[in-house]
């Protein structure tokens, strides 16, 4: 995945898409439910920065409600 996302910003290249939802959202939690270090990962740091800023994913998985 980390080289996948050093030349594209999502799963399946430029646009958005319901693989990155199932993948984001799984990514997303590694950090703060399993406390694994991802910073031989820099690239997949950097996608889950990008989709944790997307006004949806903060309504729906960065706080539940």
């Amino acid at each position: 995945m980390n080289q996948i996302f050093e030349t594209q910003p999502y799963l399946m290249g430029e646009k958005f898409n319901v693989a990155d939802v199932a993948l984001g959202s799984i990514l997303a939690y590694i950090p703060m439910m399993l406390k694994l270090d991802l910073s031989s990962y820099p690239h997949v740091l950097t996608y889950i920065k990008r989709i944790s800023e997307r006004p949806a994913f903060q309504k729906t998985i960065a706080n539940p409600s």
